[in-house]
């Protein structure tokens, strides 16, 4: 959770903060950035007035990106399947 702040947050959405840009971040529901109240991410979106909300992870009707890793992730699923002799 730390880096996810400290790496993605921090120089990222705090920026934009600064400005006065208006903008959501949408994040998925990963256990690093979600549930828990006493959550550092959770705190620090709050203090920086930074609004998130959670999607579904790996639903391609909220997230279009799911989308573009459905060729990449059955190439691996096929190398995976297919063994060390095709390397």
């Amino acid at each position: 959770m730390r880096v996810y702040r400290d790496d993605i947050l921090e120089p990222t959405a705090l920026p934009w903060l600064r400005q006065g840009q208006d903008f959501v971040l949408e994040e998925d529901n990963e256990s690093g950035y979600g549930i828990s109240k006493d959550n550092i991410v959770r705190t620090w979106n709050k203090e920086n007035g930074l609004e998130s909300y959670f999607n579904c992870s790996g639903s391609p009707d909220f997230s279009p990106i799911e989308k573009a890793w459905q060729s990449p992730k059955q190439y691996v699923k096929k190398k995976i399947l297919l063994g060390r002799r095709d390397y």
